[in-house]
């Protein structure tokens, strides 16, 4: 039996992979928790975590308003 893998991990190696792929480009807004539930098929608690886990750890910044969604960091 494999070890079970969080549904977080799911969601972050998803949004990652967007970035490392070029799909998600420098500055460009990252999929909402509700979009990155439909695409990955988990909830939007564990999505919204990974979100929070990316955010943690530089991966992703925040936007430009307190409402605005999360962010590839510009290149710098």
């Amino acid at each position: 039996m494999s070890p079970r893998v969080p549904r977080r991990a799911v969601a972050v190696k998803l949004v990652r992979g967007m970035i490392a792929d070029g799909t998600l480009k420098p500055g460009a807004p990252v999929p909402s928790a509700v979009a990155l539930a439909k695409m990955t098929g988990h909830g939007r608690g564990a999505c919204r975590n990974a979100l929070q886990v990316l955010l943690r750890d530089g991966t992703l910044v925040p936007g430009a308003s307190p409402t605005a969604r999360l962010r590839v960091p510009a290149a710098g």
